[in-house]
């Protein structure tokens, strides 16, 4: 349980770190980058990737590390616990881990091949393997 909370709080603090780095300067520039990276994707500055490292790749796992803390339990998340037989927070989780490596095969796709794609890759990976790990996926089921 614990490794997961630091995985997801790993991905977490990067994706906003990274995310608030490209909003500062959309022309990468922070992060020794520059706009010839995105040549031939749908984007011509970091402005779309800043966000979507803030708000999913940096928010949402630092949310679902905070709900797996405290595991609150909502009426609305009901259906969730009943398709998966575990708390929400869990099932957030995994979406966590697959959005994370969705993210590195579609950056993977368009853009150059970089060291961080691996790395972050695996930290997707890793959040994906320690949900389905047993010992977490008993703390986290629905009884």
């Amino acid at each position: 349980m614990w490794l997961l909370i630091a995985a997801l709080v790993f991905q977490g603090v990067n994706g906003l770190g990274g995310g608030i780095m490209l909003l500062a300067d959309t022309d990468g520039g922070l992060m020794g980058w520059d706009t010839t990276t995105l040549e031939g994707t749908p984007v011509d500055t970091y402005l779309i990737p800043g966000l979507l490292l803030v708000i999913p790749l940096g928010l949402i796992p630092l949310l679902v590390a905070w709900a797996l803390l405290r595991r609150p339990r909502y009426q609305w998340t009901a259906w969730i616990e009943k398709a998966t037989r575990a708390e929400p927070a869990w099932t957030g989780a995994l979406a966590v881990g697959f959005g994370v490596v969705l993210w590195i095969v579609i950056e993977y796709l368009l853009i150059d091949y970089q060291w961080l794609q691996a790395v972050f890759g695996l930290v997707g990976v890793a959040i994906i393997a320690l949900a389905f790990l047993p010992s977490v996926r008993h703390h986290y089921a629905v009884r």
